[in-house]
């Protein structure tokens, strides 16, 4: 037997997936913060941060489009 998601039950493991994306962005820009409150950043840490920043916001941006393509 095959069981095929709905487009609702897309949409809600689309909208988890953009969810976790947000708690994680959320946490990295904290994690920045925290970075660059201390006298000495260390610069490895604060490109690697920014570098995971960006990579989550093209995963949203890329579920976002997908989200749009099962809403149609």
């Amino acid at each position: 037997m095959t069981y095929e998601l709905t487009n609702q039950e897309k949409i809600e493991i689309i909208n988890q997936h953009i969810k976790n994306l947000n708690y994680s962005l959320y946490n990295l820009q904290i994690s920045l913060k925290e970075e660059q409150a201390i006298d000495n950043p260390n610069q490895d840490s604060v490109s690697s941060i920014n570098q995971q920043i960006a990579d989550n916001t093209s995963k949203k941006s890329a579920l976002i489009a997908e989200l749009e393509l099962v809403t149609e």
